[in-house]
């Protein structure tokens, strides 16, 4: 009986402290990016993507403001006078003379109601340069998307190509530094001269700096990597590695035609020409004002 209780007292403790083991575990635990991943958590995070966002607000904002020149202003006024004395008009042999015309008290308020109508097409070409606005700012994400798309797989395979540079120089590291101690020991014995033993110690000193050079080059991949993600800088990151790449084929003409059919920077060109057009009515009609 005792030792059943001693059992259930220690599987009681194991229950309590799982937890506690566990977020340990998962708060150690590394997590490895899939170039899926890479781009699709860039494009919900990325700074610089979300002020672009904001610019299409901000366009909007712009848009409201010009309806708004379509509408009749109230403005109003109000004014208080005093004087010192009665207003009074005197007329000489005229009975009840003088006359009171006015109070010490003055009131004044006036109400002012402005409605345009016809302005030589400044409003309305406001208007519909608000309206381009927004369209060159939602054009401006898609490039913004596009691009920090190709960004995210560029530092992805950046990472990967450090990754196997620091593989590569290491080998090469150990390999220099077993020919480096096999050169002291034949020098020991005086089967080489001294040298070739000073050749082999320069070697893996240079092979040793190769390889912080490598590590260096993993890092700031690595950094680059967050930053574009919006991840803090120093953060451990590891990608999967792709072992097998399927080539793109086709015809490099036909791409080309694509491209210039819906790149977004194409059709951003014809927004900005229209306006061009509605600048230039609207500096006709101040030159004509």
């Amino acid at each position: 009986m005792k030792f059943s209780g001693c059992v259930g007292a220690v599987c009681a403790l194991c229950l309590l402290f799982a937890p506690c083991f566990s977020n340990g575990v998962l708060a150690g635990e590394q997590k490895v990016y899939t170039l899926e991943q890479c781009v699709k958590e860039a494009l919900e995070n990325n700074w610089r993507l979300r002020a672009k966002k904001e610019q299409i607000n901000q366009a909007e904002y712009v848009k409201d403001q010009a309806r708004a020149d379509f509408l009749p202003k109230l403005s109003t006024t109000y004014g208080y006078k005093r004087y010192g004395f009665d207003q009074e008009v005197f007329f000489s042999g005229t009975p009840g003379s003088p006359f009171k015309v006015g109070t010490n008290n003055n009131y004044e308020w006036r109400g002012t109601v402005t409605q345009p109508i016809f302005t030589g097409f400044a409003i309305s070409s406001a208007y519909r340069l608000s309206e381009l606005g927004i369209d060159q700012k939602e054009l401006e994400v898609q490039t913004q998307k596009l691009d920090l798309a190709l960004e995210a797989k560029t530092a992805y395979f950046s990472i990967l190509t450090a990754d196997m540079a620091v593989e590569t120089a290491l080998k090469a590291a150990e390999a220099l530094e077993s020919h480096a101690e096999e050169a002291r020991n034949f020098y020991k014995v005086g089967m080489i001269p001294i040298n070739d033993l000073l050749e082999s110690q320069v070697n893996a000193s240079n092979a040793q700096h190769d390889l912080t050079s490598a590590r260096n080059e993993a890092r700031l991949a690595r950094s680059n990597f967050n930053s574009i993600l919006s991840r803090p800088v120093n953060a451990e990151v590891e990608v999967e590695e792709i072992s097998v790449h399927t080539p793109e084929r086709g015809n490099f003409q036909e791409y080309v035609e694509i491209a210039f059919k819906n790149r977004p920077e194409m059709k951003l060109m014809d927004v900005n020409l229209l306006q061009t057009d509605q600048q230039i009515r609207l500096s006709v009609v101040s030159h004509n004002k």
